[in-house]
């Protein structure tokens, strides 16, 4: 991940990026997206990046995919 430095945003992308083992999605995954949004608004081009990065990440979960939309619209 050439495009994040920062190892904050770096883990919180890696949370909301792995794969579930069911169907659902994990509470930690719903936080890393909401903090990579709230971090994003603040300004941080590597959040913003992160959230792009996952809007385009195959096998994403459809919610979280949501969640990612949102973000990237405000």
């Amino acid at each position: 991940m050439e495009n994040i430095r920062d190892q904050n945003i770096e883990s919180l992308y890696l949370i909301a990026k792995r794969a579930c083992c069911d169907i659902g999605i994990e509470c930690e995954q719903r936080e890393a997206v909401h903090l990579l949004g709230e971090i994003a608004r603040q300004g941080n081009k590597e959040a913003d990046t992160a959230l792009h990065m996952l809007f385009r990440a195959p096998f994403l979960h459809p919610l979280l995919r949501e969640m990612v939309a949102s973000d990237l619209t405000t």
